[in-house]
């Protein structure tokens, strides 16, 4: 029993720790490449995730599901919307502080949902190779 109960911690500290890595890698990759299209302060958080996006953060939501995926492979499917699960809590946030500022709301959680496939996928992978890489050293231990 209390080896479950640790069980169950352990992956909410991950859920939680994998929804930062995803914010994070939104959030880093305009300030290293320079690029910084808005200030952060002057309009609302997500809105300048979205001006300031680049291509490396799909990139580093791949990663970080590949991570995710290798290290918990018995759940890897649930890893894709753990990356993806603080946009929509900060997008109600900013509909409850901003109201004019999310006008499409439906679609932006619609969008959440297509770009936790980038994860997904990543996770995906992390959990193939983990499988590939128990295989090969059970086939070892056995010859």
């Amino acid at each position: 029993m209390e080896n479950k109960k640790s069980n169950i911690q352990i992956i909410i500290a991950y859920i939680i720790t994998a929804g930062i890595f995803g914010l994070l890698c939104a959030i880093i990759p305009p300030f290293f490449l320079g690029k910084l299209k808005q200030q952060p302060n002057y309009y609302p958080f997500l809105y300048w995730i979205v001006e300031n996006s680049h291509a490396s953060t799909g990139i580093l939501w791949f990663l970080v599901g590949i991570f995710l995926g290798y290290k918990q492979p018995k759940i890897w499917f649930i890893w894709g919307i753990a990356v993806m699960s603080l946009f929509p809590i900060l997008t109600i946030y900013e509909v409850i502080v901003y109201p004019k500022s999310h006008n499409l709301l439906p679609f932006e959680i619609i969008m959440y949902a297509v770009l936790s496939v980038i994860p997904f996928l990543g996770s995906l992978t992390g959990m193939i190779i983990k499988n590939k890489k128990t295989k090969s050293l059970i086939t070892k231990q056995s010859s």
